[in-house]
């Protein structure tokens, strides 16, 4: 059994797994090129103007996309009406960032950050629409979406580097990536979404569905994104723009590792179906294999990325080399938290979610603010490596509700 069931997982993780990792290393190269051409200051600017709108974002409700791939996995039919639903709950979010991110833009006296962040207000739209994209994952139509993908990717990717050497303006690459974002989330719509119903009584229903049951994901998400990006926004108060760049090259670098957390745990959608005569077992597969691939990972990244950093660029980002060693830490936690917080949100329990990254957010915000002031970027890394391992560890075992339902699944796959 266990041999047929990865006979049938590996063309689903293969199909997604080839989309996502086109996305990461095209992304990468380009911003791995985009850093060795730019000064370390522009490059610092653009990471700022990121990480900014990427914390206005949670305004817009994400994180809503678990729910509508479950949705879709258990009711098909419905799918119209889950799509109109989750649209008509997104809209005003997005309409509310875009207003925060307008005010924060004239806020800045700097011109370049002000103006990275108007134009990266276009990404405000295109993250809180990627729930376009679950209709292929919930339904494992993963050769279109990879098709998709990666056509969207090699061509604007073929676009940046143009615009990157004849015209390397920071407001240019800003244009070419929202533009970028926008596009693949239209192909997403016109090939995903057969119809999207707005009238019928069920889209009522789900958007009470995503109301009551999305709340605490739309919250942990929105920790998550705070979490994540406040330690970049410290360091760009207390430290200089020369330091964040080189603090963002080695998040670069890291996002290489942990991309695949959230791949393996998606490509075990479609079977985490409770009517499944093996979920239990596919939820143990995917626990201990997230573990598995996690300590991994971290090894590999720790021992080779350094001297990647270093044969790339030289000098120019030398603390960056340091910096990613601290980093790879993250990498086992992060695989740990996507399985268990995919397992927690198919029980019903997206409570435990919220949890622990309520807890993960306010040691970031306190801890991080005093490490960073104190520490400079090295007290980033040590706040961003703590904060994954509270919420992955502490929270999920150390929590009776979470130990429970992490317990049957193992104690139901050996019943049967």
């Amino acid at each position: 059994m266990q041999r047929l069931f990865f006979k049938r997982k590996v063309p689903t993780g293969f199909f997604y797994m080839l989309e996502k990792y086109t996305n990461v290393v095209f992304l990468a190269l380009f911003t791995f090129l985009m850093a060795k051409i730019i000064s370390t200051e522009d490059f610092g600017v653009i990471s700022n103007a990121d990480a900014i709108i990427a914390i206005i974002s949670i305004f817009s409700f994400q994180g809503l996309e678990q729910l509508v791939q479950r949705e879709i996995v258990n009711e098909q039919k419905d799918e119209p009406n889950i799509i109109g639903a989750a649209l008509l709950f997104k809209i005003p979010g997005i309409i509310l960032g875009l207003i925060i991110a307008w005010i924060w833009s004239m806020w800045i006296d700097d011109s370049r950050l002000s103006a990275c962040i108007l134009i990266f207000s276009g990404l405000i739209i295109a993250r809180s629409l990627t729930f376009f994209s679950s209709s292929f994952i919930a339904k494992d139509k993963y050769l279109i979406f990879t098709l998709i993908g990666i056509c969207t990717y090699v061509l604007f990717f073929f676009i940046k580097m143009f615009v990157l050497y004849y015209a390397p303006s920071l407001f240019y690459i800003a244009i070419v990536t929202v533009t970028e974002n926008l596009f693949l989330i239209v192909l997403y719509y016109i090939y995903g979404c057969d119809k999207v119903s707005f009238t019928n009584k069920l889209v009522k229903k789900y958007i009470k569905v995503f109301y009551y049951e999305g709340f605490y994901l739309i919250l942990s998400g929105a920790m998550v994104v705070i979490y994540t990006k406040t330690d970049q926004l410290y360091i760009a108060k207390f430290m200089s723009y020369t330091i964040l760049a080189n603090y963002a090259i080695a998040l670069k670098f890291l996002m290489l590792y942990i991309v695949p957390s959230s791949i393996f745990t998606l490509s075990f959608v479609p079977k985490l179906n409770k009517n499944n005569k093996e979920y239990a077992k596919n939820v143990r597969v995917m626990l201990l294999g997230s573990l598995i691939f996690g300590v991994a990972f971290a090894c590999i990244c720790a021992m080779t990325t350094p001297f990647l950093i270093e044969l790339m660029y030289g000098e120019k980002y030398n603390l960056a080399e340091s910096y990613i060693i601290g980093l790879s830490l993250v990498i086992p936690f992060c695989f740990i938290l996507n399985s268990t917080g995919r397992y927690f949100v198919n029980e019903g329990l997206g409570k435990i979610v919220f949890q622990r990254n309520l807890i993960a957010l306010l040691y970031n915000i306190i801890g991080g603010y005093f490490l960073i002031k104190y520490g400079g970027a090295w007290g980033g890394v040590v706040a961003i490596v703590t904060s994954y391992a509270i919420s992955a560890l502490i929270v999920v075992f150390c929590g009776r509700k979470s130990r429970k339902v992490l317990l049957r699944a193992f104690i139901e796959n050996e019943n049967k």
